[in-house]
C-alpha cells in the first residue's frame, strides 16, 4: 500500500491510497527419484524429492501415500507418492515406483527333466511339461561352430540324455539331440557325459517356466538363500518358512566377469560362451557351479532370502545346508538364534556363551549398514541372554544380526516380511 499527501500554499492537506495486491499461484516444482527395480527381499529404500518454489525457500514436503500392489507375475509394485505445499497453499506432487522381482522362483534339476515320471508344480508329468517348455522354440546350446541344438520334437531324447554327468566340457561340432556329434555320452545309459551341459540345457528349460521371471532375477552377491514357500505350487508369492533355508555360493570368479547388474540370463549366455569353446572366461567347474546353484537352490519353487557377500560362519558349508533357524551350538562354545524369522513386528535374538565376555550385538543391512545396537555389556558364561528387535521403522527385506566378541564375529539373517 502507498499513500500520497497533497498539500497547498496555505497548508491544505489531504492524502490518498493506492494496494495492490501480490499473491503467489506458483506451486512448487518437484522432482522424484527414477523408478527402481530391486530383487525380493531388497531393502525398500524410496528416495525424498528435491522441491523449488520461488517464493518459499522451504515448502513443506510430506508422504501422501505409499502403496504396494501384487501383480500377476508375482512381483511387487510399490509406488510412494510426496506432496510440497508453500506458504501460500500452492502444492503439488510427484511419485517413485519400485518394483520389486518375484519372491518366488520355480526351477527343477536335471534329474527331474530326466525322468519321465516326475511332477512338476502345476501338477503335469514330465512329458507334458517339457513338451510345454520345448513348445517355445528350438534350444540352443553353445555357439559358433560347436553346438547343440534342441528342438520341440526332442522331448523324449532329452529325457533320455539327462541327467548328465563327468566333466565339463566345451562342444565340439554342430549336434543335435539324436546325433550328438563330439559329444561323449555314458556308456550304459546314453546320457551326455558332460555336466556343464547338462546343467545349461536344464537352466535354459528352468527359464522358459511361464510366470517364473528366473532369467531377470539379477545376481547381487556371492551367497544366496532360499526357503520352501508357505504356499503350495506354481503360486508366484509366499512367505517362506522357517527351518527351511539353504544356502548356495556362486564363485567369485563368475561375479567378476559377469560385472555389475548381471542377471541368471547373463549366467546362461556365459555358460554357452563357455560350451562353445570360448577362451577369456572362468573356468568350466566355476560357470558349471553357478549354473547348478540356480537349478538347485529353487527346486520345486521356493521363496528367495536374499544375496550377501558374506557367509553365515554357523554354516560352514555351502549347497543344499540348511541356515539355522533354532539354536544352534558352535564349536567354540557360542550358540544364537533368533525367533520367530521371518517376522513382521518384533523378533527376539537369544545367545549365550561359554566363558564370560564382553559382547556387542547389532543389526545391519545386507550392504553393511548398522542399523541398531540392541545389546552392549558383559556376559556371563553358560547364562542365556535375550534382546527384543522391533521392526517398526523397518523396511521389508533381508537383514543380517551380528553376535562380536573380543575375538569373533557371529552372523545369521533376519527376515522382515510385512
Amino acid at each position: 500500500t502507498r499513500t500520497w499527501t497533497a498539500t497547498d500554499a496555505c497548508g491544505n492537506s489531504s492524502t490518498a491510497s493506492q494496494t495492490n495486491n501480490v499473491q503467489d499461484l506458483t506451486a512448487p516444482v518437484m522432482t522424484c527419484a527414477a523408478n527402481d527395480t530391486i530383487n525380493c527381499g531388497d531393502p525398500l529404500v524410496f528416495i525424498p524429492p528435491t522441491v523449488v518454489d520461488a517464493c518459499d525457500p522451504n515448502p513443506t514436503v510430506v508422504v501422501l501415500s505409499t502403496v504396494s500392489t501384487q501383480n500377476g507375475d508375482g512381483s511387487t509394485t510399490h509406488v510412494r507418492t510426496w506432496e510440497a505445499t508453500d506458504a501460500c497453499g500452492n502444492s503439488s506432487t510427484c511419485s517413485q515406483t519400485i518394483h520389486e522381482r518375484s519372491c518366488k522362483f520355480c526351477s527343477y534339476t536335471q534329474g527331474y527333466y530326466g525322468n519321465a515320471g516326475g511332477t512338476a508344480c502345476s501338477g503335469q508329468t514330465t512329458v507334458p511339461f517339457l513338451t510345454s517348455l520345448m513348445s517355445q522354440g528350438n534350444m540352443v546350446l553353445g555357439g559358433g561352430a560347436n553346438t547343440l541344438t534342441l528342438t520341440p520334437a526332442d522331448v523324449m531324447c532329452i529325457i533320455q540324455r539327462l541327467p548328465g554327468g563327468g566333466p565339463a566340457k566345451a562342444l565340439n561340432g554342430a549336434a543335435t539331440c539324436a546325433n550328438p556329434v563330439g559329444i561323449q555320452l555314458q556308456a550304459n545309459s546314453g546320457r551326455f557325459k558332460n555336466v556343464l551341459l547338462a546343467q545349461t540345457i536344464t537352466l535354459g528349460l528352468n527359464m522358459r517356466i511361464p510366470g517364473n521371471p528366473l532369467g531377470a532375477l539379477q545376481i547381487t552377491g556371492q551367497y544366496f538363500t532360499t526357503y520352501q514357500s508357505s504356499t503350495p505350487g506354481c503360486a508366484t508369492q509366499g512367505a517362506p518358512m522357517p527351518g527351511t533355508g539353504q544356502t548356495y555360493s556362486i564363485p567369485q570368479s563368475v561375479l567378476n566377469y559377469l560385472g555389475a547388474n548381471n542377471t541368471v540370463t547373463d549366467l546362461w549366455n556365459l555358460a554357452n560362451l563357455a560350451l562353445s569353446g570360448a577362451t577369456g572366461i572362468p573356468s568350466l567347474s566355476a560357470i558349471n557351479q553357478a549354473v547348478s546353484a540356480f537349478n538347485e537352490g529353487f527346486d520345486e519353487c521356493r521363496v528367495l532370502g536374499g544375496f550377501t557377500n558374506t557367509m553365515n560362519p554357523i554354516n560352514s558349508e555351502v549347497g543344499g545346508n540348511q541356515m539355522p533357524t533354532t539354536k544352534e551350538a558352535l564349536t567354540n562354545g557360542v550358540t544364537m538364534s533368533a525367533y520367530p524369522n521371518p517376522f513382521s513386528a518384533k523378533t527376539t535374538i537369544e545367545f549365550a556363551l561359554e566363558n564370560d565376555e564382553a559382547v556387542t550385538v547389532e543389526v545391519y543391512t545386507l550392504s553393511g549398514t548398522k542399523v541398531a545396537t540392541l545389546f552392549n555389556a558383559n556376559v556371563e558364561g553358560g547364562m542365556t541372554y535375550k534382546v527384543e528387535f522391533s521392526a517398526d521403522q523397518m523396511s521389508d527385506g533381508v537383514y543380517l544380526y551380528k553376535i562380536n566378541t573380543a575375538n569373533h564375529s557371529y552372523f545369521d539373517k533376519l527376515i522382515i516380511i510385512k
